[in-house]
């Protein structure tokens, strides 16, 4: 392994790094179960103690949440071996 670390998020998606020519590096990918991140989501916005309005905001970003959790770990696994 060489020197370079990259620490993945949203930003940074796999496809878009592995055309990169950035030598040897190690990619770290970390994926949440769906159930976790959303009571990670709901917990953290305190969702119970929200407005009808904001609780539907708070949804809309849960949604999104778990299309791109989802996104990033299929995108991980096409385009890099998995520590599974």
């Amino acid at each position: 392994m060489g020197d370079g670390f990259i620490f993945e998020s949203a930003a940074l998606r796999p496809e878009y790094l592995a055309d990169w020519e950035i030598g040897d590096a190690l990619v770290v990918c970390f994926h949440v179960e769906d159930p976790v991140l959303r009571e990670r989501i709901v917990h953290g916005s305190r969702y119970s103690e929200q407005g009808k309005q904001v609780k539907a905001a708070i949804e809309k970003f849960v949604e999104r949440s778990l299309r791109e959790n989802t996104a990033l770990a299929e995108a991980a696994k096409a385009h890099w071996r998995t520590a599974n």
